[in-house]
């Protein structure tokens, strides 16, 4: 008997990650805004913020994701009652799919947000998160990681 495979098309491939972060903001934080040509996007895993993207101001809560495209004006406040609990992810990804997420908040579902959580708060993420965060691009150490073969 002949097995039959499935081809998988390569749509998405996120080029650079350029950070993670996952933590609790205080309550009355407040991040002015930036631009930068990579995609960013943010994820409320407890609590509620203010976002602005481009001309849009919208107020996020549990389970919601918005995508800042590149080179969009963003920023995010709290809504000074709840210290949320956020995690923000930066990367570079010029595959066409990724016009589905502009302009969009959409909804994890509780699966899928505790996944999240518990991925980037177990310690052996929390210490490579870290790393990648704070190690300087040019060192040795990040060019082996982002060059290791995925196993």
């Amino acid at each position: 008997m002949a097995y039959e495979g499935i081809i998988l098309a390569d749509e998405l491939k996120i080029e650079e990650i350029f950070s993670i972060h996952y933590f609790e903001y205080m309550n009355n934080f407040s991040f002015e805004g930036e631009t930068h040509d990579f995609w960013e996007f943010i994820c409320v895993d407890k609590g509620e913020v203010n976002i602005q993207a481009g001309e849009k101001h919208l107020t996020l809560t549990k389970g919601n994701i918005a995508f800042h495209k590149p080179n969009q004006f963003h920023n995010v406040t709290t809504n000074g009652t709840s210290a949320p609990n956020l995690v923000v992810i930066s990367f570079r990804c010029t595959a066409p799919c990724m016009k589905h997420f502009e302009d969009r908040v959409l909804q994890m579902s509780e699966v899928d947000r505790t996944l999240i959580a518990k991925t980037l708060t177990r310690p052996s993420a929390v210490s490579l998160l870290r790393l990648i965060t704070l190690t300087p691009r040019s060192s040795s150490w990040w060019r082996s990681l982002i060059s290791a073969p995925s196993s």
